[in-house]
């Protein structure tokens, strides 16, 4: 896992956090190559101050850390030996940890003055079967919550049809970041353009009403 390196840069004021939760369970044992590309292909298109958590989960160790929080600039290349598919699928105890944690560190940065954009995506080519810590309901509920706290959170179901948005809905995911795609190393390669599309956004200056204006229609 990488971990912080001495004389690090002053925190920006504003800054974007990315976080990935990526299914590592035994069925994505075709994707591995494909992943570790893929993943390591996004963390240099981002930011340099960008900050970035990576987890990987399955039945083994439901929240894996893969990078814990650092800015782009430190984070390290992923390894084939650091994602090596195995095990059932916690989904829902992966992604109600990713929320909480991350929801944890925006609060401390909003007491440092510092205002946090977040950007979390699922990739995952199943589904829940093993979680213990969190249910479908209280994932749900985070969801929403963060959802309407202005986060993008990103839903992605590689190979699993239209059944992708069946999921992303009982999670109480945004329809329009509820995405499929071919469980191929394009549909990952398709998975990171559209996380990295979600990163740009989140970058821009949110809109203020003109003096004057209500902000009503």
């Amino acid at each position: 896992m990488s971990t912080p390196t001495p004389g690090t840069p002053p925190t920006p004021r504003t800054r974007t956090h990315v976080v990935i939760v990526i299914d590592r369970s035994g069925s994505m044992g075709s994707l591995q190559g494909f992943v570790v590309e893929e993943a390591n292909r996004f963390l240099e298109q981002l930011d340099p101050a960008d900050v970035v958590t990576i987890a990987q989960f399955d039945g083994h160790a439901p929240y894996d850390l893969l990078v814990d929080g650092l800015p782009a600039a430190e984070v390290t290349p992923i390894t084939h030996d650091q994602y090596e598919p195995r095990g059932s699928t916690p989904l829902y105890d992966a992604v109600g940890t990713a929320i909480t944690r991350t929801a944890g560190v925006v609060a401390r940065d909003a007491v440092l003055g510092v205002e946090t954009s977040v950007v979390l995506g699922i990739i995952t080519d199943g589904f829940e079967n093993s979680s213990t810590e969190y249910t479908e309901r209280q994932v749900s509920d985070l969801v929403e919550h963060h959802q309407d706290r202005g986060w993008r959170i990103s839903y992605v179901g590689l190979g699993l049809g239209e059944a992708t948005h069946v999921a992303s809905a009982s999670l109480k995911v945004r329809r329009s970041k509820s995405m499929a795609y071919s469980k191929s190393g394009s549909g990952l390669r398709a998975t990171f353009e559209a996380l990295r599309s979600d990163v740009v956004e989140s970058r821009a200056p949110r809109p203020t009403a003109e003096p004057g204006e209500s902000g009503e229609a």
